[in-house]
């Protein structure tokens, strides 16, 4: 039995710019931030923060998929994390969500000035 794991949705952004121009007074002065020229998101390290397949989970034959929303810090670090989709299996979320927090992401920036922001992303588990 062989299984296969994968982050096919590494940097998608959750957050760009979420402004209502009618809640702006129109003389106020406000110019809204439109992030153009981001990059960052993408894992440095991946090798050291994959999740394993958790054995119970083999041995059930248990695949899914886990979607985690993250707050990647100015340092490329996870700051928060939380899961927003289960896979329906307590120990491959475990899995996914322990091993996920440890990662050291390329930070995001524009301009080359990092910022905080938040980050989606989707964990496979299958079984081939």
């Amino acid at each position: 039995m062989k299984f296969v794991s994968t982050l096919p949705a590494i940097g998608i952004l959750l957050c760009c710019a979420g402004i209502s121009y009618a809640d702006t007074p129109a003389n106020s002065g406000f110019q809204p931030a439109f992030l153009d020229e981001e990059v960052g998101g993408e894992a440095l390290t991946m090798n050291k923060c994959k999740p394993e397949y958790p054995r119970a989970s083999l041995r059930n034959e248990e695949t899914g998929i886990v979607r985690l929303d993250l707050i990647i810090g100015k340092d490329g670090s996870v700051i928060d994390g939380k899961i927003s989709k289960s896979s329906g299996f307590r120990n491959l979320d475990h899995a996914t969500y322990q091993a996920i927090m440890k990662c050291i992401y390329r930070p995001y920036s524009k301009n080359g000035k990092p910022f905080q922001q938040k980050h989606l992303l989707q964990y496979v588990w299958r079984i081939e």
